[in-house]
């Protein structure tokens, strides 16, 4: 029998009234900030928390989930797992780490412009607005 294996990647959807945060990757994909869920992470949220403040040097109060879906199969034959929560972040200034080479503030109308994986598109349209204080 094959054994099913999944990975989870934790993504946070930060936005405020009118603009959402993506980072760029290495091959040039835009992408919400989060990743994968550690063994040794006390919850999938407080993974969360460390992504955002890794990738984007920004301390993030994690919310609710907000999207989840199946995303892809990886080359080792696992599906990945997204979980897209709402965040909030008292700061907007970014400072990327060396898994991204890029960062920008995007206006929710500018997003269709942005080749952004669909699943993305669909965390940020289930998000709450208004999540910066």
């Amino acid at each position: 029998m094959d054994e099913q294996r999944w990975a989870v990647s934790a993504k946070a959807v930060v936005m405020d009234a009118s603009r959402v945060l993506l980072l760029q990757n290495d091959r040039g994909d835009w992408e919400l900030p989060g990743g994968r869920v550690d063994a040794d992470d006390a919850s999938i949220e407080s993974a969360l928390a460390r992504e955002v403040e890794e990738e984007a040097g920004l301390v993030a109060e994690v919310g609710r989930v907000c999207h989840a879906e199946i995303f892809a199969q990886v080359g080792d034959g696992r599906q990945v797992i997204i979980v897209a929560y709402d965040a909030r972040v008292s700061a907007t200034g970014v400072t990327i780490s060396d898994e991204h080479v890029g960062a920008a503030w995007v206006a929710l109308d500018a997003l269709a412009e942005i080749d952004l994986p669909a699943v993305y598109h669909r965390a940020i349209e289930a998000a709450p607005r208004s999540q910066m204080p």
